[in-house]
């Protein structure tokens, strides 16, 4: 693997690693007021959601509407990094495709070329040198090729992974506005 890959590899990681960092402690930064006992005759799926109710329900509705403004404040939809990957995947990824195809193509024309002129055959030697640069030229762009692709396939996992967490990060979000909501309507 070249060090471009590598490198590539570990920001991918990097990067995957503080998706799940920013979920975890936001997770954690949302069920801060959470930490009372509930009754054991409630299924477990509906204890948490419990927890935040009863949690809630004891708040002043002051400290109430801060945490539902703060809560509305957070933004999922236009985040730096989405921004950045559609940015590569526009201007760089298209470009770097389209450049390497035409390497490629360039470079199969030249075999045939190559193959067809009558007047570099006669010297046979030099013939034989610059099909075998063409070959060499080909066997580095499809590797290369290869490279691209993997490049690829990381920040698919990569832009996967931010995709997967900021729906999770928006759905903990929704479920807490939603209770909210629910105690406001019994309030008033």
């Amino acid at each position: 693997m070249s060090i471009q890959l590598i490198a590539i590899i570990v920001i991918g990681l990097l990067l995957l690693s503080y998706f799940i960092l920013n979920t975890i402690l936001l997770d954690k930064k949302l069920n801060e007021p959470f930490m009372q006992s509930i009754a054991s005759n409630i299924p477990s799926n509906i204890i948490q959601i419990q927890k935040m109710y009863n949690a809630y329900k004891h708040m002043p509705t002051e400290t109430l509407t801060l945490i539902k403004l703060k809560l509305k404040s957070y933004d999922f939809s236009n985040s730096l990094i989405v921004q950045i990957i559609e940015l590569m995947n526009k201007l760089i990824i298209t470009v770097a495709a389209t450049l390497l195809g035409i390497a490629v193509t360039v470079s199969i024309s030249m075999i045939t070329f190559l193959q067809n002129n009558s007047e570099l055959k006669k010297d046979y030697p030099s013939w034989v040198t610059s099909i075998s640069d063409v070959f060499e030229t080909i066997s580095v762009l499809i590797n290369k090729y290869t490279d691209f692709l993997f490049i690829l396939l990381i920040i698919f996992i990569m832009v996967s992974t931010h995709t997967f967490f900021m729906h999770r990060r928006k759905a903990m979000v929704g479920e807490h506005l939603l209770i909210i909501e629910q105690i406001e309507k019994e309030r008033s």
